[in-house]
């Protein structure tokens, strides 16, 4: 009779990282930080391979500025296209001359006003 046994899948063992990642981060540490050789060697044997591309490049705050960027924009098209100010000043001008006109008429017409304080 045969018998199988069956165990959890292991990944096959891979290192943490490659000679052209360390290299490549090795000079990244080399140009953009000012380090010699044995100091960014150094560094990364105690804090390990900057693996995080967005930390390491700045690609992220370049990513929020262009994404914050677009959103102002957008809200700038946005308001030009439908002229916010404009719109609120001629409701607000249009309101106004309704109030004067209600003034008006309670003003004639007594009845009136005392119709409307009941209605509230």
């Amino acid at each position: 009779m045969i018998i199988h046994r069956y165990s959890e899948y292991e990944e096959p063992q891979r290192p943490p990282f490659t000679l052209d990642e360390l290299i490549r981060a090795i000079t990244d540490m080399m140009m953009r930080h000012g380090m010699n050789f044995d100091e960014a060697f150094r560094s990364i044997l105690e804090q390990g391979l900057p693996i995080n591309q967005f930390l390491r490049d700045d690609a992220l705050d370049k990513s929020l500025d262009e994404l914050i960027s677009q959103v102002k924009e957008s809200k700038d098209n946005l308001a030009k296209k439908y002229d916010f100010p404009g719109y609120t000043h001629e409701l607000q001008k249009r309101f106004q001359g309704q109030a004067s006109d209600m003034a008006d008429l309670a003003s004639r017409n007594p009845a009136f006003l005392d119709k409307l304080t009941e209605a509230a």
